[in-house]
């Protein structure tokens, strides 16, 4: 993530009447003239920036009050901020708020100079246009003669890009803090949510549900409650972001099918939701709508949760719980809570991604390891048998992030572009010509280097360094945020 970006403004009054707008006099700023053209009664405004690659314009507001509830506008500009950090000179005329008698009162002051209470706010957006900080300057007096100085914080965390893929609907929070959480495609069961939102630090998406966890380490979740997977004791489904009812704190969550997982700060593990499959790990198979802590007082450095299975990376093995294929475990299965994996499982992992029957991990090495279900090559070994132990994925790719969907799987490799393989029959691999899917890997279409990379159920998306989001696959409920239901088989950029 990007170091803070810091834009201060310093509005300066230079060589102001002292008595009338018509007169001047010298500046208190040694040295500096009046620019030829420039009212008496102007500000200059000097914005110095160093916005982040996500951010693309800025809109600088500067407003006084009238009376009690009315306000004035006397700038409202728009400036296409790069990437650059450079100054950008502005000007705007505060004599009418300086000639209104009903204008805000300053406060006290050995000054009699006229004096304006301005109210300075910058909203930063991003390359989609979407809001992506906002900014708001304690009331600043500005008197004539005087120079009055203040700085703000904004655009400090707006490039760190957060995915989340369901079965038809995206979600994507653009900041950790300050941002928001935007979503489109189906909202059948108000899994898109609704504004004002807390601020996430990551999102993920189950079929028809999301949770978001904040920087305190909350989740908070919206949408489809029918197994209580949004963890707060209520039966509704809901649009409104609602708090999971648990005093964990956590540190990263994993959603299921109808379950969601999330991992305390000591490395327990916590499942909510569903629990026919045995998926919330403590050894029944019986529901939980409130966190529920999985058995077996294991630590845990990462979680990943698949249609009706979860895993658990730790120092060691991989732990698992639930049902990976497609087989209901018995009682005396669930009350085995996590087991461990066979085969190449004892290979150090540096990260598991879970697909709906199938799940993959990366060695510490970078290669990519995968088990489960394969009837359509999603574990990228060439066959389409299914495989209870990890089989390493052909083709000779290093990888530095994996992710799988329902039935195919996508990374990103050392070269730095995306491969794909397993179904496509939506286009969910990125490329042409194979609608029948492959059973190794495949580069996605184009030269995008994608610096993160999320699959859903029969899509995938991912999001460039300059903060830019593309999608493809499967785009009936319009989940691929492109403005149409056309589905995609190539990178299509997102221009919601």
């Amino acid at each position: 993530m990007n170091s803070n970006s810091l834009i201060s403004m310093r509005a300066i009054l230079r060589c102001l009447a002292a008595t009338s707008f018509a007169t001047l006099v010298a500046c208190s700023d040694r040295g500096a003239t009046q620019p030829q053209g420039l009212v008496p009664s102007a500000v200059r405004l000097s914005l110095a920036m160093a916005v982040g690659p996500a951010g693309k314009t800025l809109r600088v507001n500067v407003t006084y009050r009238r009376g009690e509830n009315s306000t004035v506008s006397l700038l409202d500009q728009v400036i296409d901020v790069g990437v650059q950090a450079r100054a950008v000179p502005l000007v705007l005329d505060i004599g009418p708020c300086l000639a209104d008698p009903e204008r805000e009162p300053a406060g006290q002051s050995t000054s009699t100079a006229p004096a304006c209470v301005l109210h300075i706010s910058v909203t930063l957006f991003g390359v989609s246009n979407e809001q992506l900080d906002q900014s708001v300057l304690p009331p600043m007096t500005v008197r004539l003669g005087d120079n009055a100085e203040a700085s703000l914080a904004v655009g400090s965390r707006t490039s760190f890009v957060s995915l989340a893929l369901g079965l038809d609907h995206t979600c994507r929070a653009m900041t950790v803090s300050g941002g928001g959480t935007t979503c489109w495609g189906s909202n059948r069961v108000n899994q898109l949510g609704r504004s004002p939102s807390p601020d996430f630090l990551q999102i993920s998406a189950g079929l028809s549900y999301t949770c978001g966890l904040t920087r305190a380490g909350e989740a908070w979740c919206w949408g489809d409650n029918a197994a209580g997977q949004l963890g707060d004791n209520l039966a509704p489904s809901r649009a409104a972001a609602t708090l999971v009812k648990s005093p964990v704190v956590f540190t990263q969550l994993a959603t299921g099918a109808d379950f969601a997982c999330g991992l305390s700060t000591a490395g327990a593990a916590y499942c909510w939701g569903e629990n026919a499959w045995a998926t919330l790990g403590d050894g029944t198979k019986s529901r939980h709508s409130t966190p529920a802590l999985v058995k077996g007082g294991l630590t845990f450095r990462r979680l990943i949760a698949g249609g009706h299975f979860a895993c658990g990376l730790t120092d060691g093995p991989v732990y698992c719980w639930g049902a990976i294929g497609n087989t209901i475990p018995t009682d005396a299965q669930a009350a085995l809570g996590p087991v461990t994996l066979g085969g190449n499982a004892s290979a150090v992992l540096a990260s598991l991604t879970a697909g709906f029957t199938h799940a993959c991990g990366l060695t510490v090495d970078g290669i990519a390891l995968c088990a489960g279900t394969n009837g359509n090559g999603q574990l990228g070994d060439g066959t389409t048998t299914d495989r209870t132990s990890p089989v390493q994925v052909t083709g000779g790719l290093r990888f530095t992030t994996l992710t799988a969907g329902n039935n195919f799987t996508c990374g990103i490799a050392t070269d730095g572009f995306a491969y794909c393989w397993g179904a496509n029959g939506f286009g969910q691999l990125g490329t042409t010509g194979t609608p029948n899917g492959r059973s190794t890997p495949a580069r996605v279409s184009g030269t995008l280097a994608f610096a993160t990379l999320v699959a859903g159920q029969n899509h995938a998306c991912g999001s460039l360094n300059d903060g830019r989001t593309y999608c493809w696959g499967l785009n009936a409920n319009g989940q691929l945020g492109d403005g149409t239901t056309v589905n995609r088989s190539t990178p299509t950029v997102v221009t919601r």
